[in-house]
């Protein structure tokens, strides 16, 4: 699945270096936000996360450059999540995917011109195959439609 990476404010750049450096441990997402995308039974069956970070040339787009293998996912309430999983503290009791994440394989070509707000608008259900053809976000193609809300 293709998904972005959260806003930075307020959460501690390091969060962010981990990502970039290829050793972050964790990705989290409000459930409410994945529903909206997708059938609740398809987040156990996520392998890869295709996370988009903010894009070296436009700061105003985000990329993906890495494929992170998909350990375990979770279902917690936001203030279960530790600010070392997700950069910052939150007292919400609001349900969150909590995905325990492995060593990151590295894309030969970006894909960029992938959207960041709302972040629903980042996601999609794909293969390897099809990330690796393609150059833009808008150029990935979707499989399972079935799957989708």
């Amino acid at each position: 699945m293709t998904v972005a990476l959260g806003g930075q404010r307020g959460r501690d750049n390091g969060y962010f270096e981990q990502f970039e450096q290829g050793t972050a441990q964790w990705y989290h997402l409000p459930q409410s936000t994945f529903l909206q995308k997708f059938k609740q039974h398809i987040a156990e069956e996520i392998r890869y996360l295709a996370l988009a970070s903010t894009s070296d040339t436009q700061s105003s787009t985000k990329q993906i450059d890495k494929l992170w293998p998909v350990k375990r996912v979770t279902v917690l309430p936001r203030y279960a999540i530790t600010e070392d999983q997700a950069g910052k503290k939150s007292g919400s009791a609001d349900l969150y995917y909590l995905f325990e994440l492995g060593k990151p394989l590295s894309l030969q070509t970006p894909v960029t011109n992938v959207p960041h707000r709302p972040i629903k608008n980042s996601m999609k259900l794909t293969t390897l195959t099809r990330l690796e053809s393609v150059t833009k976000f808008t150029e990935v193609e979707k499989v399972y439609e079935a799957a989708m809300v």
